[in-house]
């Protein structure tokens, strides 16, 4: 007699049902998606998650258009933006995470009036002084933040940073 095979878990499922059971009520997740392929961030859709983040313009672009045919989906754009790619990131992200200069906050903001968005971003602040590190210093930002809060029609989110090492 044959039995019915049981249905083998998915993988994917589970570690998005775990991921939201540890998340504080108002919380939402956010999927980095860099580096998969469209047909997991399908896979992640079906499952209810909705928010995306990409780093590589070219790369989103590929999997948005591959993801066309989804209820649009939520999505970010994490890592350096350079200055000569805000109007396509604009067109194609509803957040950006890495607002770190005020003339790159000031061109986001002409660019978004044109194109009659209204973006969320976060500014970038680095913890400690690095060269190699981009984004607003806490002298900066509060030098910055009458022009930056005044900026529209850009949405300030909120602070985007990474911890140095052994904070804790």
């Amino acid at each position: 007699m044959l039995q019915a095979a049981a249905a083998s878990p998915d993988p994917l499922a589970e570690r998005l049902q775990e991921l939201r059971s540890r998340l504080p009520p108002g919380c939402r997740l956010l999927a980095v998606s860099k580096g998969q392929p469209a047909a997991l961030i399908r896979r992640a859709a079906a499952l209810g998650q909705r928010s995306f983040a990409e780093n590589r313009l070219q790369e989103a672009m590929a999997k948005q258009e591959a993801l066309a045919d989804l209820e649009p989906l939520d999505w970010h754009f994490i890592g350096r933006l350079q200055a000569n790619k805000a109007r396509a990131v604009l067109r194609r992200f509803g957040t950006i995470h890495s607002v770190d200069s005020l003339d790159l906050a000031e061109r986001l903001a002409r660019i978004a009036a044109e194109e009659n968005g209204s973006p969320g971003v976060f500014l970038q602040v680095k913890l400690r002084p690095d060269p190699a590190k981009g984004g607003f210093d806490a002298d900066g930002l509060r030098q910055a933040w009458p022009r930056l809060h005044a900026l529209q029609p850009l949405r300030l989110l909120g602070l985007m940073t990474i911890a140095p090492l052994g904070l804790g």
